[in-house]
């Protein structure tokens, strides 16, 4: 048994220079192929495997990895900083977190253009709408102690404007469920959506956790709005994914009509609750 694990070891442990070349020709195959639509040739299989044996190397470097790149980290000041200091990190994450939604709106509606599409245009033009509030809200917060009457009425703002924005989802919903409509996503243009948007779910709801118990309603609200834009988001892969991949035993219309109305009533519920917790904030505080 030990041999075989340091048979298994040496085989998946190349130095850095290879490791480095593998990812670099992995992903390069597997752009190939999904640029290309090869997915059923010998370069598609041989890709997987290439990128499956470049997982596991990676994988087994990651505590390595972790190690050198606190040394890295911890020599910095500003990194240092970053890693020690929980408001500033709660900043540069909201920060962070709003310019990489802005790019995605931006390449929405890019793709929108390119594609002649109304649907990429209006989602596009959803999610600028949230960015735009999200840079206000964060322009409002500030390092404190106290929470302040002015920050709980932003936080209600915030709720009745998801309110009014679920209407927008909701005739997309309308839109898509009833009259068979859907999103039709181009080329590597369906990967890159479902990867942003894997990615902003979990971080909306790992972050919105950490802000409640923070007791910080500014930054939640932030939280709560890009959660409202990821769940939108959702629906819209799913509707383009059953259409592209769906084999013909999936009822789409009515996975749809489940996705969609999860959405839409997740949304109110969110909406609802900010608006009923800083509504009793605010009297509390008056009184």
């Amino acid at each position: 048994m030990k041999r075989f694990k340091e048979l298994f070891l040496k085989l998946f442990s190349p130095g850095v220079t290879l490791t480095v070349v593998f990812c670099v020709v992995s992903s390069a195959l597997l752009v190939y192929v999904f640029v290309n639509k090869l997915e059923q040739t010998a370069v598609a299989y041989a890709s997987y495997v290439v990128s499956a044996y470049t997982l596991v190397t990676v994988s087994l470097k990651i505590p390595k990895i972790i190690k050198f790149c606190k040394r890295i980290l911890y020599g910095n000041k500003h990194s240092k900083r970053y890693l020690t200091e929980e408001e500033f990190r709660a900043k540069i994450s909201l920060y962070s977190g709003l310019y990489i939604h802005l790019i995605y709106s931006v390449f929405k509606l890019a793709s929108g253009i390119y594609y002649n599409s109304v649907w990429f245009g209006a989602e596009s033009v959803y999610h600028l709408v949230i960015s735009t509030v999200q840079f206000l809200i964060v322009r409002n917060s500030r390092q404190k102690d106290t929470v302040t009457l002015k920050d709980w009425r932003i936080y209600r703002v915030c709720g009745m404007l998801m309110l009014l924005l679920n209407t927008a989802i909701s005739s997309f919903v309308f839109l898509i469920v009833f009259q068979n409509k859907s999103y039709v996503y181009s080329g590597i243009i369906i990967y890159a959506t479902a990867a942003y948007t894997f990615y902003r779910l979990i971080v909306s709801f790992v972050q919105i956790g950490k802000f409640r118990k923070r007791n910080r309603p500014i930054l939640s609200a932030s939280k709560f709005l890009n959660l409202s834009a990821s769940l939108m988001s959702l629906f819209a892969l799913q509707t383009a994914m059953l259409t592209q991949f769906g084999d013909g035993t999936i009822n789409i219309r009515a996975m749809n009509a489940a996705t969609g109305s999860f959405v839409v009533f997740s949304v109110i519920y969110i909406a609802i609750s900010m608006i009923i917790r800083s509504t009793k904030e605010i009297n509390k505080t008056k009184t």
